[in-house]
């Protein structure tokens, strides 16, 4: 059996072991050759070991693992091995030496805790090793190829497929998996007029991409820089504009950071839409594995869902909602309000939960508030923009610090986190129409949970506050707008349209969108273009269809689905790209969790022996 994997990142590697677990465990008789592709080598492109060692991942190590466990709810072979922290403490020293990696990462697992962020350039590490061990126990009738070359085409041969490369070269073999990440995309009308006038004016210009390549040595303290993005990549490109040239924090007696600069950084002009940053992670308290259990989204309740083929998003909502406020309201109670009885408050709130907070006496200030969560503005609507951004920024770390068992608010937003297999389910089982899924969940609810589950550790928001003090960043109110004026770009926020900033750069401080249908990469061309690969299309009840940005693949099997929505026996495509048929695609791997990347590698590495043993 001859099989590709397109793709050698996270769930490529993880795709890899599964198919050498199963050949081994049940398939031995089996010969079997793998062909990896990727133009960036083992790790992909965003786990490159060669990056700034500044920049780190936003969840604690000992919650990364690409090993297979007992936790995981699909059957196949156990393959137990170290999360990243277990690694630093054991195998990962001698892997640093014999390989000439850098001294620094010698430093930073001498001082790695369980709970502290690893930089991304450790992980790329962590993921060299998990591939020579992968290839240390693999069985001699098994053959592994790293091609580090780009898959440009791929066409049907009968029962077979051709993998076509940039070199160029063509590959046959029997199955093909697919597991790419994000996509750069052409050029919107918005970008392609800052584009330009960046090159008519000399000015610089960056696309959404990947903070660890962006370019950025030429920009001068001289220079103004707009970032625009609050999320992830915002925390990166910062980061690199200040750490990496050498500015370094101090904490004062109040506890409080304050930054040092060099001299050497730009003034830094920042907003969004929303016009806040992502929430602070908050500093894990759990073991490994540990979750919150759910008290009215639970298993049973989805299970109801699913067997009536649908759920309005209103009933599903206010069911998560509560799981959140119940968690919020039970550590709250605990700590501030010693008059009430907790016990007796979480049954009448399990029973009634908007009443039993109406008639208690938290006070209004303590309640549980979802628009203030997504507005912080609305509390304080005249203050000046810069203290409520300082108070936000402070509170915010500072909840955080509070961990994600003990701090009512960290711990109710974790609770999103560890309730995302129903919403998983809501999204893969179709279980909302086509129109509440376009307006409430992709424009609504994915927004507002991405802004307050998947932000940076609580060190990068205190960062922020020291920079923002230090007036390194002017943060711009809700509403940015970018436009051009007298041969620079200048932002504002439509909130407060007399301050306006000119700059000499703009950076779009955001990874490539999900959309397949504009994306550049010669091979999701070449499936779009030949109908194997086509996108999600929802069908609203008012209006045109509406092309998604994800590609159409079945949700159980992840086939490739026709442009009949039929599965393509043989082709399986997973990842970032398949975002909005199914949900919250990038994150890496956790243990114990029953992680639904380690699940969706099982699922097709055994649906591929299958197939296969059903030719003989």
């Amino acid at each position: 059996m001859h099989l590709a994997i397109i793709g050698a990142g996270p769930r490529g590697m993880v795709t890899l072991e599964r198919l050498i677990a199963w050949q081994r465990a049940e398939h031995s008789n089996t010969p079997l050759t793998i062909d990896l592709y990727d133009p960036h080598g083992i790790g992909g492109r965003v786990w490159t070991p060669k990056q700034p060692h500044e920049l780190i991942m936003n969840t604690a190590a000992q919650q990364i693992s690409l090993f297979y466990g007992t936790s995981v709810n699909s059957t196949g072979p156990i393959i137990t091995g170290p999360n990243i922290f277990e690694w630093a403490q054991t195998e990962a020293h001698d892997f640093i030496e014999k390989n000439n990696y850098s001294a620094d990462f010698l430093t930073e697992i001498a001082h790695l805790n369980p709970n502290d962020y690893a930089t991304r350039a450790l992980f790329g590490i962590y993921i060299q090793w998990y591939y020579a061990e992968l290839i240390k126990h693999t069985p001699k009738n098994v053959n592994i190829n790293v091609n580090k070359v780009t898959v440009t085409q791929i066409s049907k041969n009968a029962n077979h497929f051709e993998i076509m490369t940039a070199l160029p070269s063509t590959d046959t073999v029997d199955y093909v998996v697919m597991s790419l990440g994000n996509l750069e995309n052409e050029l919107s009308k918005d970008q392609q007029k800052f584009d330009s006038f960046a090159t008519e004016n000399n000015l610089t210009y960056v696309l959404p991409g990947f903070p660890n390549e962006t370019e950025l040595d030429h920009i001068t303290q001289d220079d103004t820089v707009i970032l625009r993005g609050l999320g992830l990549s915002f925390f990166d490109i910062v980061t690199r504009l200040t750490i990496e040239r050498g500015g370094r924090f101090k904490q004062l007696d109040n506890g409080q950071l304050t930054y040092l600069a060099t001299g050497k950084e730009p003034h830094i002009v920042a907003g969004s839409r929303r016009g806040w940053p992502y929430h602070a992670k908050g500093d894990n308290q759990k073991a490994p594995g540990e979750e919150s259990q759910a008290h009215f989204l639970t298993a049973a309740k989805m299970a109801v869902f699913m067997k009536n083929g649908s759920v309005p998003f209103a009933e599903f909502w206010n069911l998560l909602s509560h799981e959140v406020e119940y968690h919020y309201y039970s550590l709250l109670v605990a700590e501030k309000y010693p008059e009430i009885e907790l016990t007796k408050f979480q049954l009448a709130f399990l029973r009634q939960p908007e009443e039993t907070v109406k008639r208690s006496i938290i006070a209004e200030s303590d309640r549980f508030n979802w628009d203030h969560l997504g507005n912080p503005m609305t509390k304080k609507p005249n203050a000046d923009f810069k203290t409520i951004m300082l108070e936000h920024l402070q509170n915010d770390a500072a909840d955080a610090r509070m961990g994600t068992k003990t701090g009512p608010l960290t711990s109710a937003l974790e609770v999103l986190r560890d309730l995302r297999l129903p919403v998983r389910q809501l999204v893969d089982n179709r279980l909302l129409s086509d129109d509440e899924y376009l307006t409430d969940f992709l424009g609504w609810f994915n927004s507002l949970n991405n802004f307050l589950t998947i932000g940076p550790p609580s060190i990068r928001i205190e960062q922020l506050r020291a920079l923002v003090d230090a007036d390194v960043i002017t943060m711009l109110e809700p509403g940015m707008i970018v436009d051009t004026k007298n041969h620079q770009f200048e932002t504002y926020s439509a909130n407060a349209p007399e301050q306006r900033y000119l700059a000499t750069t703009l950076i779009e401080a955001r990874v490539p969108a999900v959309h397949a249908t504009t994306a550049t990469s010669p091979l999701m061309k070449q499936l779009l273009e030949t109908r194997i690969a086509n996108p999600l299309v929802l069908n609203p009840t008012k209006g045109a269809p509406v092309i998604d940005g994800a590609v159409n693949v079945d949700p159980i099997s992840n086939l490739l689905l026709d442009e009949n929505k039929r599965p393509q026996p043989g082709l399986y495509f997973w990842g970032v790209p398949t975002d909005g048929v199914h949900w919250l695609t990038a994150a890496s791997p956790r243990p114990f969790v029953n992680d639904v990347s380690l699940r969706t590698a099982n699922d097709i590495v055994k649906d591929i022996f299958e197939k296969e043993s059903n030719k003989k």
